[in-house]
């Protein structure tokens, strides 16, 4: 991939441009966030998540029609029979199942924040990350998504109220998730405790 442009953007990091993405490298963390513009390119990633999603299928059912129950179920629990939903490597199935699942709220999210903030650019945290799961480029806006049975499961949505009231301060905050267990009535309850945080809720996803 031929990079177009590369600028310095603040100390140890480097915003780098091509024909499709852009990428913020950080020296002292050590890892990739992808910085999107364009619904396009959110769809571009939701079809390498899909297309990864088909590999693990057709290998999952390949290994369910040669083992038992328990030499199938052994291998989804411990082996590496999924793949990565972004890189297509092998990963551990059910850690492909809730990095995949993250990611498809984290890039509906990012959908959604870019038809509320038109112009705005989005970084990205996908995959196993640290920080905000969306926060844009001009540090306005930030955003927590996750996918859940349930939002009170291990208190996630109390934990990401708290977390962006505390450590977001003066930035428009967003919380995007799934969750289809949940009764309206509960989660209303939380919204109420935090009115600056706007909620957005989702119980199917569609392709």
């Amino acid at each position: 991939m031929g990079w177009t442009n590369i600028c310095q953007i603040r100390d140890n990091s480097f915003l780098l441009k091509s024909k499709r993405y852009c990428f913020i490298l950080t020296d002292y963390i050590g890892r990739i966030t992808m910085v999107i513009e364009t619904v396009e390119e959110i769809e571009h990633l939701e079809e390498k998540i899909l297309s990864n999603a088909d590999t693990a299928y057709a290998q999952l059912k390949a290994k369910i029609q040669n083992l038992t129950a328990i030499a199938f179920l052994t291998e989804v629990k411990f082996d590496k029979i999924g793949s990565d939903p972004l890189e297509g490597t092998d990963l551990n199935f059910i850690e492909q199942l809730n990095q995949m699942f993250s990611d498809l709220v984290i890039l509906e999210g990012a959908r959604q924040l870019l038809r509320l903030y038109p112009g705005k650019t989005l970084k990205l945290s996908l995959g196993p990350t640290s920080g905000f799961d969306i926060e844009s480029v001009d540090g306005e806006v930030v955003a927590e998504c996750f996918a859940v049975t349930t939002a009170a499961n291990n208190q996630k949505l109390q934990k990401d109220c708290s977390k962006l009231v505390s450590k977001s301060t003066g930035k428009q905050k967003h919380i995007f998730f799934y969750s289809r267990n949940d009764l309206e009535e509960k989660l209303q309850r939380i919204y109420d405790k935090y009115p600056e945080i706007i909620f957005k809720r989702t119980i199917e996803f569609h392709f």
